[in-house]
C-alpha cells in the first residue's frame, strides 16, 4: 500500500506491547475499596499508530512506558 501525504494510508511496522497490573482489596472490612497499581508498554518500546477518526489522520507516536495508579470506592 502507497503512503499518502497525509499519512491516512501505508504501511506501519507490527509491534507488540506488554503491560502488567497489580491489585490489593482490602478485604471485607473495607470491601468497598480498591487499589491498583500498573506499568503500560514496560519495555518502551517505539511503536507507531494510525488516526481515521478526526482532521488530525495521519500517523503518529505511541505511548511510552506509562506508570499509573488507579482506585475504585463503591457507595
Amino acid at each position: 500500500v502507497k503512503e499518502s501525504a497525509d499519512g491516512s494510508t501505508g504501511r506501519i511496522p507490527g509491534f507488540m506491547l506488554w503491560g502488567a497490573r497489580v491489585a490489593y482489596d482490602f478485604g471485607p472490612q473495607m470491601a468497598d475499596l480498591n487499589l491498583a497499581f500498573g506499568v503500560k508498554n514496560i519495555f518502551d518500546q517505539d511503536y507507531f499508530i494510525r488516526s481515521y477518526d478526526d482532521n488530525n489522520k495521519g500517523i503518529y507516536a505511541g505511548q511510552p512506558r506509562t506508570l499509573y495508579m488507579q482506585g475504585s470506592l463503591k457507595f
